[in-house]
């Protein structure tokens, strides 16, 4: 991406931006209405006197054996019980139904696959096993029951509340029919959702979430109970939990829009910052320049000008090696090795100083070798000995001298992650915590989640796109660009061929920490330029990739360890019932 202009630059990151709310929205939908599995129609109808029966029309797209229906209550056939549960009445479906209960008592209407079942099937699941496996499409299994809820009364009104479904596959059209027998005085939904008035009946018709909530309370007048339970003002806490229940329903659905809009009006946010933080001053700069811009060291040129402003290179360490033995501060002679000998001290700035300092370290009577270095590598016996190695040798590939220069966007950007990252802990806290009766805080959990991607992502852009170069750093950026194509160019260097043979070392060494030593040297070769450097540098680049290669190689080996892995989960439910539609 350093090549690119910065128009280019931004199109790239705004690509990405955008990409990522598209992934963010197809794989929320997938995790919520999507997978092997999913119910194309849930049907339910719900009597007063407690009497439900439902059909669940599975589309199966994997390879399963059984589909089934689990409930978070007590589940029982041809049994009772002293808590509130319900009763299993019958299975329809055409292979072999079956039900595991709550006390996990199995009953299969063919015995010789009890055991199958009994190690299979959840306690509370009924369902219908086919050894054979399902054919992919579409298979309807119908279930009656009898629910036995606990009933609010306080003398004037019975309070219900039946939970359809919380925990299941994605449900993708659900109708759910209350058939009156003129009982009901209130009806609430949860979560919210229009009902439907049709005669006697309150129709609620659909979609639900993978684990999403599908329950429906009741305000009645007249009911046969079996659990009762007396409570005082059953119908103000009902429609005041009600009103709460809608209100934070709102605001979670709210919630949910605000972290879905960033995530999608990301990239007009990134284009903000950098049209208030990342513009540059316009220059005008000729595309070709024949003559290096600025007098500085070849090392500054690569952190500054190569590519990205913060970010030095191998190339810069071969430039200054160049430089120096140039200026005459070191001798390099190659042959089957590379060797360098110091020949003065003057003149130094702190980063030649480092290199001057670490060839000293390492000479012998006077003469660096890179042979007897990868020796020492070798025969580095010591994690201590070959990190210390290892270190001297990396600290010439690190140079941050960069803010005199620049405002670096990408610190700017850092400082704008803590915003998604607030959003996605809050989010995730909201989605471990409520989850179970708010589903919608799904989606802002995982989109928070894309958002906070999106914010890292430009921190990995280069440090000028949403900063700036500062004073008129820019222009000379510029310049060293138009060197840069002068030096590419044979056209243009044809027309320098009476130049000194100083000038065209000296266009070597900055043609090196620009990173384009190997093409300039063989232009050098077709205008039939002699330059000894540049017959060098290929062995002085080979010599010490293998020293730092074998150092950094030895040292991992050395000091690498096994991994470790953890994992964990969560879920549960609430309310009388639960449950829904699975299979395995």
């Amino acid at each position: 991406m350093g090549g690119l202009k910065e128009d280019g630059q931004l199109f790239i990151i705004i690509v990405i931006s955008l990409s990522l709310a598209f992934l963010a929205f197809h794989a929320t939908n997938y995790f919520e209405y999507g997978g092997k599995l999913v119910v194309k129609q849930y049907k339910a109808d719900f009597y007063i006197n407690g009497y439900l029966n439902e059909s669940y029309e599975y589309d199966v797209k994997g390879d399963y054996t059984m589909l089934y229906r689990t409930w978070n209550a007590p589940l029982f056939y041809n049994k009772s019980y002293f808590k509130p549960y319900v009763e299993l009445l019958s299975i329809n479906c055409s292979y072999i139904p079956y039900i595991k209960d709550y006390d996990g008592d199995v009953y299969v209407s063919d015995e010789s696959y009890s055991y199958k079942v009994y190690e299979k099937a959840y306690n509370n699941e009924a369902g219908c096993y086919n050894p054979d496996g399902y054919e992919k499409g579409s298979h309807t299994i119908g279930f009656a029951y009898k629910i036995y809820p606990p009933i609010h009364y306080d003398g004037n009104l019975y309070h219900i509340n039946i939970k359809f479904a919380s925990k299941h596959v994605p449900y993708k059209n659900f109708e759910i029919v209350i058939h009156d027998n003129g009982s009901i005085t209130d009806i609430f939904s949860h979560p919210p959702m229009k009902i439907e008035k049709n005669g006697s009946d309150y129709v609620l018709r659909g979609k639900s979430q993978k684990n999403g909530l599908i329950e429906v309370e009741f305000l009645l007048k007249k009911v046969n109970p079996l659990f009762l339970y007396t409570v005082e003002n059953v119908k103000e806490k009902t429609i005041n939990a009600n009103e709460k229940y809608c209100f934070h329903y709102k605001l979670a659905y709210s919630y949910s829009i605000f972290i879905k809009s960033l995530v999608f009006a990301f990239p007009a946010i990134l284009l903000f910052i950098y049209f208030f933080y990342g513009r540059e001053r316009k220059f005008v700069v000729p595309e070709y320049l024949s003559f290096v811009p600025k007098k500085r060291k070849p090392w500054q040129v690569n952190l500054l000008f190569k590519g990205d402003a913060t970010k030095f290179d191998k190339h810069g360490f071969y430039a200054t090696l160049l430089d120096l033995s140039l200026r005459k501060i070191i001798e390099i002679e190659h042959g089957n090795d590379v060797r360098i000998k110091i020949i003065k001290k003057e003149g130094l700035d702190a980063y030649e100083r480092k290199i001057i300092r670490f060839l000293e370290k390492y000479s012998s009577n006077g003469i660096f070798s890179v042979n007897d270095f990868n020796r020492r590598i070798n025969e580095a016996d010591t994690v201590g000995e070959i990190t210390r190695l290892r270190d001297d040798l990396n600290a010439f590939y690190v140079v941050r001298d960069a803010k005199e220069f620049i405002v670096n966007g990408r610190i700017l950007m850092a400082k704008f992650l803590v915003i998604p990252i607030i959003l996605f802990m809050a989010s995730l806290f909201l989605f471990i915590s409520y989850f179970n009766t708010y589903p919608i805080l799904f989606s802002p959990f995982s989109f928070s989640f894309f958002l906070l991607i999106q914010f890292i992502i430009p921190i990995f852009a280069p440090s000028t796109l949403f900063g700036h170069w500062k004073k008129e750093y820019y222009k000379e950026k510029l310049e060293w660009d138009a060197f840069k194509n002068f030096l590419l160019d044979l056209a243009q260097l044809k027309k320098y061929g009476s130049k000194d043979i100083s000038i065209w070392k000296e266009w070597l060494v900055y043609a090196t920490a620009l990173g384009i030593e190997k093409k300039v040297a063989k232009e050098f070769k077709e205008l039939n330029v002699n330059v000894p450097e540049a017959e060098n540098l290929p062995y002085v680049y080979a010599y010490f990739a293998v020293i730092h290669s074998n150092a950094n190689r030895k040292y991992s080996s050395m000091t690498s360890k096994g991994g470790s892995s953890f994992g964990g989960g969560f879920g549960g439910g609430g309310g009388f019932g639960g449950g829904g539609a699975g299979g395995r």
